[in-house]
């Protein structure tokens, strides 16, 4: 989003600098350092966005409860979104993925966000709920934009749930 944006003259060069930063990290160490735990599912977010590669992490009964507010992103980009700078592959995913979400999240922007493709994001990582503080822990020492955004619940209704 930031990076059409910024190529049409919509966004500013401070985003698009975070934007490329972001896209040229690594996510090696952030893997390695995911390794001294219990890790039982990870996923790069590419393409599909946040919300996309998140719905491969689930399964039958098994259902995704998302806290909207701990989702790291470039503060810009929310501001894009709500001026319906949003790209079409996002509205695809948004198309693709959308029945199996279910969210009463007024911030419409931050949906929109979270459906993003990305060239190169970050990690989604499912980790042991006794070993989530602690691996945050690390990965705040590693510098690398990390939250506990979500947890596993069971559920037959939607995929995902979004608070």
């Amino acid at each position: 989003m930031i990076t059409a944006a910024f190529n049409a003259g919509e966004a500013s060069q401070r985003a698009f600098d975070s934007a490329r930063a972001s896209m040229a990290t690594l996510n090696r160490a952030v893997h390695e350092t995911a390794r001294k735990y219990r890790v039982t599912a990870q996923a790069d977010v590419t393409g599909f966005g946040f919300l996309g590669h998140l719905s491969e992490m689930t399964s039958d009964g098994i259902s995704i409860a998302v806290n909207a507010a701990a989702i790291p992103y470039i503060p810009e980009a929310l501001c894009l979104a709500a001026d319906f700078m949003t790209t079409s592959a996002g509205d695809a995913s948004r198309q693709f993925f959308g029945t199996g979400i279910s969210h009463n999240v007024t911030n419409e922007p931050l949906i929109g966000v979270m459906y993003d493709p990305q060239t190169s994001g970050g990690l989604l990582i499912a980790v042991h709920p006794d070993d989530a503080d602690k691996l945050l822990h690390d990965l705040q020492a590693l510098e690398q934009p990390s939250a506990i955004a979500a947890e596993a619940i069971v559920s037959e209704s939607y995929c995902i749930v979004i608070k």
